[in-house]
């Protein structure tokens, strides 16, 4: 009975152990990764400092102009180019919302899509 109990208990040890271990390089890894991740950060700011200082008048690869109206067409503004416009970032804050939604309900984009098209079709029929 003795040695039957002293077997659990170095089993229940080599357990803990071994779950302590993976704890250690789980976390290991995170540092590592969290590690990798500042180092890309840096290194992004870091290249976009060179550029800056590379180009220090702000003009733009070969437009010659400060920002990107200096090299549009007479006429035509920013707000006109898609993507710009002020019903854009609606429908960015729109889509974001039901994104936000489709997420805390546990609903994939894909399985979303799948309904979508099915409906649409199902109208169309």
């Amino acid at each position: 009975m003795a040695l039957a109990m002293a077997l659990a208990l170095a089993m229940a040890m080599a357990m803990a152990m071994a779950l302590a271990m993976a704890l250690a390089m789980a976390l290991a890894l995170a540092l590592a990764m969290a590690l990798a991740m500042a180092l890309a950060m840096a290194l992004a700011m870091a290249m976009a400092l060179a550029m800056a200082l590379a180009n220090p008048s702000g003009t733009s690869g070969g437009f010659g102009g400060k920002n990107m109206s200096d090299s549009l067409p007479p006429g035509v503004t920013n707000a006109m180019i898609p993507g710009n416009r002020p019903e854009d970032l609606e429908w960015e804050i729109f889509w974001q919302w039901a994104g936000d939604q489709l997420y805390d309900a546990g609903i994939s984009v894909e399985d979303a899509y799948r309904v979508i098209n099915n409906g649409l079709k199902t109208v169309n029929n």
